[in-house]
């Protein structure tokens, strides 16, 4: 095989040398990190060796007869890790399935939500925020949100996960106020509330509603305070942003407090995704959303839910109780993956057959 390789000391300097060398057209095969002693020093230098090959010569990228068999090789590769994948999202459908099983036993797995799934498999997001309103409203009149749902479904231990302004705080007190008035035990514990006028308003609001609220500064009040409300109908855990600290904080506070699982809803604003997106620009603190990934839901709820961690809704606190977005039920978000799968597949398919 007609061959090259060149050393330099950084990727950019190689590439630079193979298109001065070799022109625009070189086939750049692979590339490798070489550690080198420092002369004198116990340090290591580190440079870069590329491989390289002109357009036509033969061997492993060249045009002979085995390049379209290793092509074919590698697609039926892929096509066989789509497979398996695809088996692992419907296992994960199974109604063994534990998030499934803690859903249902909670009532919020309507049958409407399973029709989405069906109808909704090949349209889930990436989304055109513009493109697509009309489907997100859609999918927020059919699927259950926390503003929305029944009383009687609105039980144990929900956290309420959203950035600053989004309304997170205003909404628990409202879902509190709605549960007392209904003659539950509902208590709205506030994480870390961010300044004391906060903390009067919290208190003012449930003396005044009728619901308790509880304040936990820090972890281990939030430990505490999971086991004090114990047996109450209703808590609704008001937890500032996405935080990695943040929702570290809840998973640990839920394995000490040996509660069941605490189903998350992530709160949006009501006037749409992109004025959170815009707070998101230093937002290096934040899960998920880091990546830009918040004009993407599927990928999001997906991001929120990692591990088994448990997402009911997505929810949006407008004032006039509206909630123009609410996804993420865990059959509609696996049909969306496995219909992204299917056109993968589709796409491999049309490339082996040319």
């Amino acid at each position: 095989m007609t061959e090259h390789r060149i050393v330099a000391r950084d990727m950019r300097s190689a590439l630079k040398t193979v298109r001065a060398r070799f022109g625009e057209d070189a086939l750049i095969l692979d590339s490798r990190t070489l550690r080198r002693p420092r002369p004198g020093s116990l340090r290591m230098d580190e440079e870069v060796e590329v491989r390289v090959a002109l357009p036509g010569a033969p061997g492993e990228m060249g045009t002979g007869p085995s390049a379209p068999l290793r092509l074919e090789d590698e697609i039926a590769r892929l096509e066989a890790l789509l497979v398996d994948m695809e088996a692992q999202l419907d296992a994960a459908e199974t109604p063994g399935h534990p998030l499934r099983a803690a859903l249902e036993a909670l009532g919020i797995l309507p049958a409407t939500l399973q029709r989405l799934a069906r109808d909704h498999a090949d349209e889930v997001p990436p989304v055109d925020q513009a493109a697509e309103t009309p489907a997100l409203e859609r999918i927020a009149a059919q699927l259950p949100c926390v503003e929305s749902m029944a009383l009687a479904d609105l039980r144990g231990h929900h956290a309420l996960l959203g950035a600053p302004g989004a309304g997170r705080s205003a909404l628990a007190t409202k879902l509190c106020a709605q549960a007392a008035a209904a003659g539950l035990r509902a208590a709205h514990l506030a994480v870390a509330p961010t300044h004391p006028g906060e903390r009067l308003r919290l208190e003012a609001e449930a003396e005044l509603h009728g619901h308790e609220a509880v304040l936990a500064p820090d972890g281990e009040a939030l430990v505490d305070a999971l086991r004090f409300l114990r047996d109450r109908d209703l808590v609704l855990i008001d937890l500032p942003g996405f935080a990695p600290g943040q929702i570290g904080l809840l998973e640990q506070a839920e394995a000490r407090a040996e509660l069941g699982p605490i189903l998350r809803h992530a709160v949006l604003p009501a006037d749409g995704r992109a004025v959170l997106a815009a707070e998101l620009a230093t937002g290096a603190h934040y899960l998920a959303l880091t990546r830009g990934d918040l004009d993407d839901p599927l990928r999001l709820a997906l991001d929120l839910t990692a591990g088994g961690r448990p997402l009911l809704s997505f929810v949006s606190s407008g004032a006039d109780g509206h909630s123009p977005l609410a996804l993420a039920g865990p059959e509609g978000l696996l049909a969306g993956l496995r219909g992204r799968l299917r056109g993968a597949r589709g796409a491999a398919g049309a490339g082996a057959g040319r």
